[in-house]
């Protein structure tokens, strides 16, 4: 029954292909840097390691578009549940050993581990440690 009144329905459909092209994207650049994970993950407990500049750029990158955040002096990185459940398995490993490394440094810190924690419920996605890889949470 038609009242007359216009609808004021707005199309969400770009709001999706943004994010979409956004996620593709940094899922991309993760499972890219893979390599430079795995080289950055075997030097000595005693050895800094340092992230390469595509990892420095895809972390930044996330944070910066507010999928990730980082809890200074914790070993939590709240991530966005739409960001998570885009990645495949080798894309989160990449991912954690990332975020370990970067928690890490910020705690001026040769243990590398972190929780990964969805930043809407506060539930622990998975925890990635260097001895043990990604544990991921049922």
């Amino acid at each position: 029954m038609d009242t007359g009144t216009p609808t004021t329905e707005k199309t969400p459909w770009v709001g999706y292909i943004i994010l979409g092209i956004v996620l593709l994207t940094l899922v991309s650049m993760c499972g890219q840097c893979g390599d430079d994970v795995d080289k950055a993950t075997t030097p000595e407990k005693s050895d800094k390691i340092e992230l390469s500049q595509t990892e420095e750029d895809l972390i930044n990158e996330a944070e910066a578009s507010g999928y990730v955040r980082f809890e200074r002096g914790s070993r939590d990185v709240y991530v966005k549940p739409v960001f998570w459940y885009a990645m495949n398995h080798t894309a989160k490993t990449n991912f954690g050993a990332i975020c370990a490394v970067k928690c890490g440094n910020m705690d001026n810190s040769t243990t590398y581990y972190c929780n990964i924690i969805d930043d809407m419920t506060g539930k622990k996605f998975a925890e990635y440690s260097e001895t043990w890889g990604l544990e991921i949470e049922e």
